[in-house]
């Protein structure tokens, strides 16, 4: 069998595992995970339109952190337009995404069945805002009069802030949709793929032991080919595996 949810659902899925396996259970309490926010714009202007200054010469669009909150990472994607199916006369000219940590203190029960769509509403409004006040320095071609110019939103169907109904937003408060984070200490309670007590199980995904041990694809995927030499032998060699070797010995 293989676990493939992510470790904050542990709790949630297979309690009766973590009476029996005390360090799976250490792993499920020590590598923490957090909630996160995210949103994808589509834009009628490219980022040179919308005053963005610099361009490298490999053309690679920006990606910033640590800008502001409520969204403090901006990834300029627009090499992605032409991966997505749009009406050949009306496609975007350019895609921005937004992400960042969702303050969220307190998990409700799962009988309380609004509170996914309450969270969701107040990152739309988190988004709105963020437009509204946040993103002149970056893009200051973008407002008029200090005030966001509505139409860089793609979608000339609609008028206004209207605009933004069309565009992507999420929130990642369910157990196994949460940031695994990469807290000080937390490595030594990650379990390799086949290192619970259980023989026929086998746990995958970026919150195991891999030699990245950070929440990242990367990381997945190190994880899904140690779970498969594990089943079947192949890949012998995963690049990056013992990347912690030398600081147990």
């Amino acid at each position: 069998m293989i676990l493939g949810v992510s470790v904050a659902s542990l709790e949630h899925v297979c309690p009766s595992l973590l009476v029996w396996d005390t360090n799976f259970a250490a792993q499920a309490k020590q590598v923490k995970t957090v909630a996160t926010q995210a949103a994808q714009l589509w834009l009628s202007k490219t980022d040179e339109q919308l005053g963005w200054q610099y361009r490298p010469p490999s053309k690679e669009g920006p990606i910033l952190s640590g800008f502001s909150e409520p969204f403090d990472t901006w990834a300029a994607m627009m090499n992605l337009i032409d991966k997505e199916q749009w009406p050949i006369d009306c496609p975007p000219k350019n895609i921005a995404y937004f992400c960042s940590v969702f303050p969220c203190d307190y998990y409700p029960p799962q009988s309380e069945h609004q509170f996914v769509f309450q969270a969701k509403s107040q990152v739309k409004a988190n988004l709105k805002g963020m437009l509204e006040k946040n993103m002149q320095a970056i893009w200051p071609l973008a407002y008029q009069n200090n005030e966001f110019d509505w139409s860089v939103l793609h979608g000339s169907q609609l008028s206004g802030d209207e605009r933004l109904n069309k565009q992507y937003w999420r929130v990642n408060v369910d157990p196994s949709d949460r940031y695994v984070l990469s807290v000080a200490g937390s490595s030594k309670y990650r379990l390799a793929t086949d290192e619970t007590q259980f023989t026929n199980l086998f746990i995958t995904g970026d919150w195991i032991k891999t030699g990245v041990n950070a929440g990242c694809v990367e990381a997945a995927v190190m994880a899904g080919m140690q779970t498969a030499r594990a089943m079947v032998g192949y890949p012998q060699h995963i690049s990056g595996e013992d990347a912690f070797a030398a600081l147990t010995h």
